[in-house]
């Protein structure tokens, strides 16, 4: 992060319009809190498989349960329309903060992923609602910068607080196996904490809601998904999409145990590799990538990211190969672990880019009044993937062989799916050229295409 970067985020409020920083004002406060709280979270799968001996079916279901809370989150967006914003934020987000000081008195695998997964099924119901408030109280102009910024710090204070909790994890939990009871409830604190700075936002255009003069339209929730029919490219977007993401689904689960079992990471390793070295680097390139897809078109960035990510499970597989007592290297011996830091290396490199174009991905396709449509279908699509897509894990494990020959299969088949959904992207990226007469237009131009378009013709004087 760039000094002035770093300055700018701490002077940000003087330079924004009156009418904005009351919102950045707790906006800013409520995201630093539930930084701690996302950093706890992020230590969920590596307790559940390191100090709990969490099978991968137990892990799929944690998985699962969020998707589910996708699925849910369509359709309450829908529900949502034309009402109040803010309670269907404030008290998904408080049950799901309840649910860290439950955490905190579990010690069966089976209840903590569980009571884990339900806490992602909550807190995936108000995401919408979220993203409402934020873009009722943001102009368009600021609001890219001002959620950079927010998130950037967010990002950062959990992972500042995943290390600290793995270093605590790792050098006190032998003698005190049940020190991650003591740590969950800061999470839970700190997130409702910040549950109540952002019930503080006055969201804007909303009156009581006893007030409204207008009933709420009926919302039909499967009408949406017919645009899948209607447009052809989006339909093969998305196609495209499922295989990445199943495959990255379907190693979920298994990760945890192939660190764990075949790796023989202790909890420090895991929590490094899963959760700091790709937030991390998250946090560093963020900025870059904002930059690249403003003028790049995001179809192609995303193939050629999912042939990046790939380099991931391709790691994995190689570390199998590795003996378990290290790799000599000199005077060293290099854990296998450490090769797969290589894939978390490169998978920290595109996982800000993989997060802007899973947004801006599904608007490319949208004219500008059917954005939430076309981005309401792809969190549906998603979340129906991931309610069986962790399980297929576990299976596949079984369908390839099994143990640890199974686990090492499945790597190399994610690796494969992953490398021909990029392909696939550059297949339609190419497609689109040829039906558009050989331009391959970024986002922004295409948008600016649309808005000349629609101008009403100039007469001349």
């Amino acid at each position: 992060m760039a000094l002035a970067e770093i300055r700018n985020v701490f002077t940000i409020y003087d330079e924004l319009p009156l009418s904005v920083r009351p919102t950045y004002y707790y906006n800013i406060r409520s995201g630093l809190l539930n930084g701690v709280a996302l950093g706890v979270g992020g230590m969920f799968e590596n307790i559940a498989a390191k100090i709990l001996h969490a099978s991968s079916w137990q892990l799929a279901l944690m998985t699962s349960l969020s998707g589910a809370g996708m699925v849910l989150a369509f359709f309450w967006g829908g529900f949502a329309q034309r009402r109040r914003k803010m309670p269907f934020v404030f008290w998904p987000w408080v049950i799901s903060s309840a649910i860290y000081f439950l955490l905190g008195m579990v010690d069966q695998a089976t209840g903590f992923c569980l009571l884990a997964g339900t806490m992602g099924f909550i807190g995936q119901v108000g995401s919408p609602a979220v993203a409402g408030i934020i873009r009722s109280n943001y102009p368009s102009k600021l609001r890219g910068m001002i959620t950079g910024f927010t998130r950037r710090w967010h990002m950062l204070i959990a992972a500042l607080v995943g290390f600290a909790g793995a270093e605590l994890i790792e050098r006190f939990s032998s003698d005190r196996p049940g020190l991650y009871k003591g740590i969950l409830p800061v999470g839970g604190v700190c997130s409702l904490a910040a549950a109540f700075i952002f019930l503080r936002i006055r969201v804007r255009g909303e009156g009581r809601l006893e007030d409204a003069e207008a009933e709420p339209e009926p919302f039909h929730p499967f009408e949406p998904f017919m645009v899948l029919v209607r447009d052809g490219r989006f339909r093969t977007y998305m196609i495209d999409f499922f295989i990445f993401g199943l495959a990255n689904l379907m190693l979920s689960p298994i990760t945890p145990i192939v660190l764990r079992d075949d790796l023989n990471a202790d909890f420090r390793q895991m929590q490094w590799t899963t959760f700091i070295i790709p937030t991390v680097l998250g946090i560093l390139t963020v900025g870059l990538w904002g930059r690249v897809l403003d003028r790049s078109n995001p179809i192609i960035m995303r193939g050629w990211m999912n042939i990046v990510w790939a380099v991931l499970p391709v790691t994995y597989f190689c570390a199998f190969f590795v003996p378990r007592e290290g790799l000599p290297v000199g005077p060293w011996h290099v854990p296998p672990v450490a090769i797969v830091w290589v894939g978390s290396f490169f998978q920290g490199m595109v996982a800000a880019g993989q997060g802007l174009v899973w947004t801006l991905g599904a608007m490319y396709f949208a004219k500008k009044e059917d954005v939430p449509l076309y981005q309401g279908v792809h969190i549906g699509l998603t979340g129906l993937r991931s309610l069986g897509g962790a399980f297929l894990g576990p299976l596949a494990v079984v369908y390839f062989g099994g143990g640890e020959l199974g686990r090492q299969r499945l790597f190399l088949f994610a690796a494969v799916a992953m490398t021909l959904s990029g392909l696939l992207m550059f297949r339609l990226a190419a497609r689109i050229r040829k039906e558009s007469g050989g331009r391959m237009p970024s986002l922004a131009e295409k948008e600016a295409l649309e808005e000349a378009a629609a101008a009403p013709p100039h007469d001349g004087r």
